[in-house]
Parts: C-alpha cells; sequence; structure tokens
C-alpha cells in the first residue's frame, strides 16, 4: 500500500497541492487526498507520506480566508463554504492525530463559521448563509435541496470532531431531530436521496450514539441493503442516483455508501 501511495503524493512537492488544479474541485480533491494519506501515516508510518501530509496541511492552511474558513481557492478569496470545510476539518483532525501539527486558527475559523451559518431557532447549518439548504447546480436542479440536512450533517459533525461533545445541548437536540425526520431511505432514480448527506449523517450520528444513532443506522443499512445491486456486471455497488451522481458515477456512490456504513469504525479507530 505504501507504495501505491507514495509516488502519486509527492507528484506535488513544492505546492503542496495534491491532484490537478484544472477544475474547481481541486480543493475538494486535496482534502479528500490528504485524509486518506493522513490516515495511511497514521496505520503505517512511512516517513515519505508523512512528509505528503504536512505538505497537505500547509498547503490547507495557505487556502484559508482568515478568520474563515474555505472554499474553492487554492489562495485565500473571501469565498466559505460549510462543504468543503467539513473535507478540509476532517483532513486536519487526521493529520492531528497521526502527530502532525495544525495551526488552532483553522479550528477556531470553523467555529466562527459555524456560528455565522446555523439558524438558532431551526437549527439547521447553511451551505454559505444562515440556515440555508445543501448547493445546487444546474446539473442538478431537479433534485430538492431540502430533501436532506448534508450541511447540518457535516456542521455538527465539526462540532463534534472538534470539541468531542455537544457545547450547545439545545441546538443539538434540534439538529439530532431534524435529521432524524429525513432518515436513509433508497429510492430508485434518487430524487429525494442524497448519499453525500448519509455520509455526513453517519459520521455525525457515529459520535453522537444513543438511541438517535441507533435509528440511523437502522435506516441506513436498510437502505444499503434496498439499493446494492446483487447481479450482473455492477454486483456490489451502488447506482450513482441522487444529486451528486453525475459528478463521480457509481465509483463515488459506492465510496459514499461504505463510508457512511463504516463510519462507527472510522470514528472508533
Amino acid at each position: 500500500m505504501t507504495r501505491r501511495v507514495t509516488p502519486r503524493a509527492s507528484a506535488e512537492e513544492g505546492s503542496g497541492i495534491i491532484g490537478t488544479r484544472a477544475n474547481f474541485s481541486v480543493l475538494y480533491n486535496h482534502a479528500l487526498a490528504t485524509l486518506a494519506l493522513g490516515q495511511q501515516y497514521w496505520m503505517y508510518r512511512s516517513p515519505l507520506v508523512g512528509k505528503s501530509v504536512r505538505e497537505g496541511v500547509k498547503a490547507i492552511e495557505r487556502a484559508r480566508n482568515p478568520y474563515a474558513v474555505w472554499r474553492y481557492g487554492v489562495t485565500p478569496d473571501g469565498d466559505n463554504d460549510t462543504s468543503i470545510t467539513g473535507w478540509m476539518l476532517a483532513a486536519l483532525k487526521m493529520a492531528e492525530r497521526s502527530g502532525v501539527e495544525v495551526d488552532a486558527a483553522c479550528y477556531e475559523g470553523a467555529r466562527r463559521w459555524l456560528e455565522e451559518v446555523t439558524d438558532a431557532a431551526t437549527g439547521r447549518v447553511g451551505y454559505s448563509t444562515s440556515g440555508g439548504y445543501s448547493a445546487r447546480t444546474p446539473a442538478n436542479a431537479k433534485y430538492e435541496a431540502g430533501a436532506g440536512e448534508a450541511m447540518t450533517a457535516a456542521g455538527m459533525y465539526m462540532w463534534l470532531l472538534m470539541d468531542g461533545e455537544y457545547v450547545e445541548l439545545e441546538m443539538a437536540e434540534k439538529q439530532l431531530g431534524i435529521m432524524l425526520k429525513k432518515l436513509p431511505e433508497w429510492e430508485d432514480g434518487g430524487m429525494k436521496m442524497d448519499l453525500y448527506y448519509w455520509h455526513w449523517g453517519s459520521r455525525a450520528f457515529a459520535r453522537a450514539g444513543g438511541k438517535e444513532g441507533r435509528a440511523w443506522r437502522k435506516a441506513l443499512e436498510r437502505a444499503a441493503s434496498d439499493g446494492q445491486a446483487s447481479k450482473g456486471d455492477w454486483k456490489g455497488s451502488w447506482a450513482p442516483d441522487g444529486p451528486w451522481g453525475h459528478v463521480g458515477g457509481r465509483v463515488y456512490a459506492t465510496a459514499m455508501m461504505i463510508l457512511a456504513l463504516e463510519a462507527e469504525a472510522l470514528e472508533e479507530g
């Protein structure tokens, strides 16, 4: 595994950015790659992988907007959103867990951002505005943004990741409540399902635990069973249904489902 990881990890030496800058998703790609390498480094302690993780963390720190978080810019440009910030924090926390130093200002900025985009009345965390729903583009506008609570799930996960517990119990109860009203349910065509939401929800509930976590887990396992291909070339995978399936295809859909199903093990590990 180390031999497979190392060549690609070191390909962007200098900038610290992992992957191409050819499209707007460069920081998504970088955050996910840094997260994966951080886990690899935590498990196997390869010095070369560790070097790539440290460079990746520095690139994340450089991309952050002062006193705020991240969006698409490799250098700070003033734009922020909750979605990319979730991946950035996950990558930073994994790197920190593996022994890599992380600037505490990253977490301070995330706290400020979450306070800014969380609706105090409902508990809903917005994508880029207070209490808003997940982003949609012309390519996926037909999917109802309000059918899921991806940003609320990501926001709750980030709070728990940073603090290890609920800072504001009343707000946490509101957030758990609105997510429990939108449990995972497989639907062919995916007009009202969102694997991205299921991933963040599973990570949040894995940390939250309790009866709420058990209810979410039961619904997720049922949805996974209902949607998994049982024969043919696609056996064992999941269809790229839902708002973001067109971006990553069946590989994305299957990866999101596996990450959701493995959330408890990932959070405990």
